[in-house]
């Protein structure tokens, strides 16, 4: 969700560069002056994933477990940011 990867990045700029750690996870955007009031769902209706990854041009994956559900960190069906 571009959304969601919009937020990271603003919390990034926000914290001086400083990434959102896998601990924190998506609940750090959530919150008054955070970004979200709650966090959207997927088209499944199920939480998006946040995964550190330093291969990734951003140096982070938001994805969804896509239609079955399982979480393959972002691979099988996963549909994921690039």
């Amino acid at each position: 969700d571009e959304a969601i990867v919009t937020q990271v990045r603003m919390f990034e700029m926000k914290n001086g560069g400083v990434p959102l750690s896998e601990s924190q996870g998506l609940q750090a955007l959530v919150g008054k002056g955070k970004g979200f009031e709650e966090l959207p769902k997927d088209p499944w209706g199920q939480d998006y994933k946040y995964k550190v990854d330093a291969s990734s041009a951003k140096g982070f994956r938001v994805y969804s477990t896509g239609p079955d559900r399982q979480d393959n960190s972002g691979g099988g069906d996963d549909v994921t940011s690039k």
